[in-house]
């Protein structure tokens, strides 16, 4: 299955990598520290996939805890801005932040939010090519605060929208071949938005970019 494959990789990869180490007593220092690289990365990448599937089965089960909280959108911007800079930097995408800093607080459980961001991100990165942008946006009305993640990317075909946020589901079966992953992260971002009492949606045509939508209540 699926889930088996990319839990066997990065153990393959490790193992590989840990047995040179352990049969080459006259590693130079430099290869040492590349191949501990490896290892790490992969040990990161296993720890990901692992918490994945344990909020997803927590998601399934109804049993998603909330502490709630009255935050600010523009503090999760920030963080999740944070994590994925770095990546975008290297793909060299664009990131751009539109939240007004006198944005209306929500009542929301913040460690939950950065990760829907994070994942919203992280799947923009995986179909916007080099020199597009990714823009992260919110606007206030009198229901609440609504968040936009607007990219430059692929887009989806009209069909495959609403398989979007299902589990595994994968818009292009290469891209997993390429990015890695196994199609969990929207289907996480959708159960914490449900979780928040709404609901996160797309918009997108092929060639022409996606905007994922999701609305919160004010705090």
């Amino acid at each position: 299955s699926l889930v088996s494959h990319e839990l066997k990789t990065p153990l393959s990869s490790m193992k590989i990598s840990a047995e040179y180490l352990e049969s080459d007593a006259n590693i130079v220092p430099a290869d040492r520290k590349e191949i501990l690289q490896i290892i790490l990365r992969n040990i990161d990448r296993q720890t990901r996939l692992i918490n994945d599937i344990l909020d997803l089965s927590k998601i399934e089960a109804g049993k998603t805890e909330l502490k709630l909280d009255i935050i600010g959108i523009r503090k999760i911007a920030d963080a999740s801005f944070e994590n994925i800079k770095q990546v975008a930097l290297k793909k060299d995408i664009s990131i751009i932040i539109d939240v007004p800093d006198d944005l209306s607080p929500v009542m929301a459980d913040m460690e939950k939010l950065i990760i829907v961001v994070n994942n919203l991100f992280e799947n923009a990165l995986k179909f916007t090519p080099a020199g597009g942008s990714i823009i992260l946006s919110a606007k206030e009305d009198a229901d609440g605060i609504e968040v936009n993640m607007k990219d430059t990317g692929i887009g989806i075909e009209k069909e495959k929208l609403e398989k979007i946020f299902d589990k595994f589901y994968q818009v292009d079966s290469s891209s997993r071949r390429k990015t890695g992953g196994c199609g969990l992260g929207l289907s996480i971002s959708s159960g914490i938005i449900r979780a928040h009492g709404s609901v996160i949606h797309v918009e997108s045509a092929l060639g022409k970019g996606s905007t994922f939508i999701f609305k919160l209540k004010k705090g």
